[in-house]
């Protein structure tokens, strides 16, 4: 049985990523590396996917919308083949998914 996240729980939600996006070592340790943010990130997707009627394909369109590719490892490889450093591929992570967050719950 799916639920739907409140608004207000989208809302705790999105500022549990944007805490992430400015404190990255608080969230997953002393390291900020683009895998330990997708790790931390796939967490919370995997709840919402279970509880909380998580579309992956927005998720996917907001990637793309920012330039990046799907493939069947995800986007990362995509952000990875770019000349951003690891630290700015990790924020662009998060980014992604604060607007995947926003628009799934019209925020």
């Amino acid at each position: 049985m799916n639920l739907a996240l409140t608004q207000p729980q989208a809302k705790v939600l999105i500022g549990t990523l944007e805490g992430l996006r400015k404190r990255p070592q608080m969230y997953v340790g002393k390291k900020d590396k683009p895998e330990d943010i997708l790790l931390f990130l796939s967490g919370i997707q995997l709840f919402c996917t279970n509880l909380a009627d998580f579309d992956r394909s927005v998720l996917i369109e907001v990637a793309q919308a920012r330039g990046w590719q799907d493939s069947p490892l995800g986007i990362l490889p995509s952000l990875q083949a770019s000349e951003l450093s690891e630290a700015e591929i990790s924020t662009e992570l998060i980014n992604i998914y604060i607007e995947t967050y926003k628009l799934l719950y019209h925020l």
